[in-house]
């Protein structure tokens, strides 16, 4: 019996054998699973996206599931995953762009998130949907949709600051726009479009074109900031403007955007653009002065063939002086002296027939009544008061410090006048220590000219007072001004 089941069965290992192994595998390989009754078959039907996008931004897109078997209990969470892949097989290298739930079947419109610095390339979209419980169907679980590029845009400033402020006259548009260049410093022969958006959208700035575009690696794009301050009060006024990718609302720059309004004055060290649009045209700009001091002019003509004339004239429109100068990118210097106290006028003009635009900087040099000193003071008509001149301009403050002499045997006494020869004490004056020296600091002026330190208290032509004077006197400005 034993013999005969030995010679009967194939050995293992037979050929025999191993072929009805390889039969039972395909048949089990080949032939769909058969489904029960109720089981749930969750197919993943289709995925429809953008055929290009960028990296890091959100993209709407819809996708399609579908049950082929068993209905689900109601409120039954499905889950499914948005990838990107190369190769048709989902790994964990490849983009994840988010997983969603829902509750429905049919078309769900959802919007994904491609993850920041995914590298440029071609891709195909792909959705997977989890199994349901307790289903067995797996072949249909995933979908792939159409090939996509992605495209590594980043937007840069390559000229321009986040910062832009101005100052002008409140007298019209200022004459040139401000160029603001914004390239894509991206891969892949990216493309970036943008939109400049004001916040708020503000009647005196103009932003041309609103709507631009960069290529990767190749010139920059240019946006130009346009000012019309004619209907603009007097002050500050300030709005953002933002640039915004498209394909990509992530991807920003912002620029702060502040104009300075002010009357038609400047400080020298001030910068004065403007233009000669038309021959015959005249220009104006006001400041004021104080005797001895001289402004410095160097101008320049960047356009046109305009050949400046700069007039000085004083505040009743009487010329006082008249300088002349060649066409020129080069900029040319002329002292302009200031021959007293007062409002003055520059009067910028083109010589016959000719027009352009001009480019002048503005520097001062004030003189010694102006500046620190110290003086030894005595009564030389013998009526006990000494006085000591200082010159100031409109914004100083002064400072002094009068300490009585070895001789000085009476109190001593300070008062300061202003050029129209009222009293100006409104800061209490300091009287130190035994000596009886007397300190007043940071009493503001505010008229220009000359301003007359009275000492009084000497009872003989031979006492003296010791007295410093530091009047500090308002910066040398530093603004750009748009002459209209």
């Amino acid at each position: 019996m034993s013999s005969f089941l030995a010679r009967a069965l194939p050995r293992r290992g037979s050929i025999a054998l191993r072929s009805a192994f390889r039969s039972a595998l395909v048949v089990a390989t080949l032939s769909p699973v058969a489904l029960c009754a109720g089981e749930p078959d969750l197919k993943a039907a289709s995925i429809n996206a953008p055929n290009i996008a960028e990296d890091g931004s959100d993209v709407g897109i819809n996708i399609a599931i579908e049950n082929l078997g068993g209905a689900l209990p109601p409120e039954t969470p499905i889950t499914f995953d948005v990838f990107m892949t190369t190769d048709y097989v989902i790994d964990p290298n490849d983009p994840h762009c988010g997983q969603f739930v829902t509750t429905s079947l049919g078309v769900q419109n959802v919007t994904i998130h491609i993850p920041e610095d995914t590298p440029a390339a071609y891709y195909t979209w792909a959705m997977r949907v989890t199994p349901a419980d307790g289903e067995l169907n797996l072949g249909n679980n995933l979908v792939f949709g159409i090939p996509v590029g992605i495209l590594h845009v980043d937007m840069c400033m390559t000229q321009g600051s986040p910062t832009l402020e101005l100052t002008t006259f409140a007298t019209g548009p200022s004459p040139a726009p401000v160029p603001y260049k914004i390239a894509n410093c991206g891969e892949f022969s990216s493309i970036l479009i943008y939109n400049a958006i004001e916040t708020p959208e503000v009647p005196w700035l103009s932003v041309s074109p609103a709507t631009n575009f960069a290529v990767a690696q190749a010139d920059p794009a240019t946006t130009s900031f346009m000012f019309d301050t004619s209907a603009l009060p007097l002050g500050d006024h300030t709005t953002t403007v933002q640039f915004v990718s498209i394909t990509n609302p992530n991807e920003t720059l912002s620029v702060d955007v502040t104009i300075h309004v002010i009357e038609p004055y400047f400080s020298p060290g001030d910068r004065l653009l403007g233009e000669v649009a038309l021959p015959g045209e005249v220009d104006e700009v006001r400041f004021h002065g104080i005797p001895g001091e001289l402004v410095r002019l160097q101008v320049a003509t960047p356009t046109g063939d305009v050949k400046p004339i700069i007039e000085l004239l004083d505040d009743q429109g009487t010329v006082l002086k008249t300088y002349k100068f060649k066409h020129s990118l080069k900029a040319k210097k002329k002292n302009v002296k200031i021959p007293s106290a007062g409002l003055f006028r520059l009067r910028i003009s083109g010589a016959p027939g000719t027009f352009g635009a001009y480019d002048i900087k503005t520097a001062r040099k004030l003189p010694k009544m102006a500046n620190k000193a110290k003086k030894t003071l005595k009564s030389k008509d013998g009526s006990g008061t000494a006085a000591q001149p200082v010159l100031c301009l409109p914004g100083a403050t002064l400072n002094l410090v009068a300490v009585k002499g070895k001789k000085f045997t009476g109190p001593l006494d300070v008062a300061v006048t202003n050029p129209s020869g009222a009293n100006v004490n409104t800061l209490p004056f300091v009287v130190a220590g035994p000596d009886g020296s007397i300190t007043l600091s940071n009493l503001s002026v505010n008229q220009n000219g000359q301003y007359l330190v009275l000492v009084s208290g000497f009872a003989n032509k031979k006492e003296t007072v010791k007295l410093q004077l530091n009047p500090v006197q308002p910066p040398l400005g530093n603004q750009i001004l748009f002459i209209p």
